[in-house]
């Protein structure tokens, strides 16, 4: 466990990491306020995890190589709903 660690993108990353990467468990706050909590492979968002975004919608569920993909649950701020 290292961190918080500030990256070139201005990002704040505090969890594993494997050969300067991020790679375990994790979390990772943006300069707009969003948070992803989760897992991590290779430096990337990668299995389970959850994005708070800055806007109050939030993505839980599978992630591939940085991008939802897979199973989850996307809420909205305003409280609708998609699972799937």
């Amino acid at each position: 466990m290292r961190g918080p660690v500030t990256l070139e993108s201005e990002a704040v990353f505090e969890g594993e990491w494997l050969n300067e990467m991020r790679d375990g468990m994790g979390k990772q706050r943006w300069p707009d306020g969003s948070l992803y909590e989760g897992s991590w492979r290779l430096g990337k968002a990668n299995g389970r995890g959850k994005l708070y975004h800055a806007d109050g919608d939030i993505y839980e569920g599978d992630w591939l190589d940085d991008k939802a993909n897979g199973n989850g649950t996307y809420t909205h701020a305003n409280g609708a709903k998609y699972v799937g």
